[in-house]
């Protein structure tokens, strides 16, 4: 879909989309049920090690009096977001690549332009 700016909320004359036709018998893009006890169980290995991560940054910001530096706190804060932001797109790269794969070669792509209404 494009323009990405419609993503984020700005207002655009037109919208292009890329489709991709697939057979009725495709069934690669079909949601499978997943069992619950792999994500409980997950959660339940993943506890203590956030718990121990927690407790030692929380001794090292009281020992070196930490939380009191304001750009150390940004430093930290901005370095989480560059690194979630790169998990995500690492993600969506890997989904685009399986479903590139799914796709049949020999498919009908189509392409698709709506057009805005210019009243709010």
């Amino acid at each position: 879909m494009s323009p990405k700016s419609y993503y984020w909320g700005i207002k655009t004359d037109t919208i292009t989309v890329d489709m991709v036709e697939i057979e009725k018998n495709n069934n690669h893009f079909e949601i499978k049920p997943t069992t619950p006890v792999s994500t409980t169980m997950a959660a339940i290995i993943v506890q203590p090690i956030v718990k121990v991560g927690y407790d030692v940054l929380k001794r090292l910001f009281i020992q070196n009096n930490l939380s009191e530096q304001v750009l150390l706190k940004l430093l930290l804060f901005a370095i989480s977001m560059l690194i979630s932001y790169f998990a995500i797109l690492i993600s969506l790269k890997v989904a685009h690549k399986k479903a590139d794969k799914w796709i049949p070669k020999n498919s009908r792509k189509y392409t698709v332009t709506f057009t805005t209404i210019k009243k709010k």
